[in-house]
Parts: C-alpha cells; structure tokens; sequence
C-alpha cells in the first residue's frame, strides 16, 4: 500500500502481488480517493474519508531510517530530533511496526512533550503508523491485541491512524 498526496487530492493505492505464469510478480492496485481540505494554516491538510477526518502536517516525518539498516539508533539524539521537527511545525510523524524502535522513539517523544510542552501542544502531534501481520487467519483478538502493541509502544490511548498492509498470495 502506498500513499500519494499532491497538494488537494489524496489517493490511497490498496495494492495486491500476484504471480504472473513466468512467476514474476506485478502490482494490482484498487484506488480510493479521500478529499483533502487546506485549513488556514498552509502547513496543515485535512484528510476526509466519508464522516472520517483527520488533521495532518503536509510534510510527514518518515521513521523508516530507524529501523537500524543505517548503524545504531541513539534514542536521545532521535527524539530531540523530533521535538525540533514539531517545534518548526513538521508534527506528523509516519512510521510502522516493523521499522525497528520508531514506534517506541514516538512514545518517547510524546511522552517529552507532554511534560516539556503546553497542552495545547499535544493536539497538532499525530503519529501515523503501519501494522504488517504475518500471513495468518485473522481474528478479531489478534487484531485488537496486535493494535494494542502498537498502541503501548506509541503510549497513546488510541492511534490516530492505522494503515493496514497485507500480504496476498
């Protein structure tokens, strides 16, 4: 799965492997489109789906990086690196479960600004992360107890959003 976001269009790709005959792989994606509304401060989006919104800075900091492919991961140093991303206002924060520590490095750095940042602070942060089960049943216990892995990790009470990444056969 993939997102694109081009200033007012946001389109979500749900994308699917399949095995071609010569046992080469190629992409088949479904689309759907969400509505994207500018707020007044241009550093801002609000991303629409039906009654679903969710408020967003336009520039995503991507965690990828501390997934340890790239050395050591010094947390201090990531999450002071964080705060001074959402002091200049990069706030939205985009990681997963697989990205080695990044969702414990988010909940470190919630955790700083709620002590170290007024309240009010707190409601421009939005942490936007992955989950990539393994290929198994799917039940709504292991669904609900993985979303609360993720959930502890990031220390918040719930997720602001969840992309859903599937393995298909």
């Amino acid at each position: 799965m993939a997102a694109v976001a081009v200033l007012n269009n946001l389109v979500l790709y749900k994308s699917k492997s399949t095995k071609t005959r010569s046992g080469c792989s190629r992409l088949v994606s479904n689309s759907i489109k969400c509505s994207v509304a500018t707020g007044e401060e241009t550093r801002r989006v609000t991303v629409k789906n039906g009654n679903d919104s969710l408020d967003i800075c336009r520039v995503l900091n991507g965690m990828w990086q501390t997934s340890g492919g790239w050395g050591r991961i010094d947390r201090d140093d990531a999450v002071e690196a964080m705060l001074r991303y959402a002091d200049a206002g990069l706030s939205t924060f985009d990681m997963a479960d697989h990205y080695g520590p990044a969702e414990d490095l988010y909940g470190i750095f919630v955790n700083r600004v709620r002590r170290e940042r007024p309240p009010e602070y707190l409601d421009k942060i939005r942490g936007l992360t992955k989950w990539v089960p393994p290929p198994v049943k799917m039940t709504s216990s292991f669904v609900r107890e993985s979303i609360n892995v993720s959930r502890k990790r990031m220390d918040v009470s719930s997720l602001d959003m969840l992309q859903f990444h599937w393995y298909w056969s």
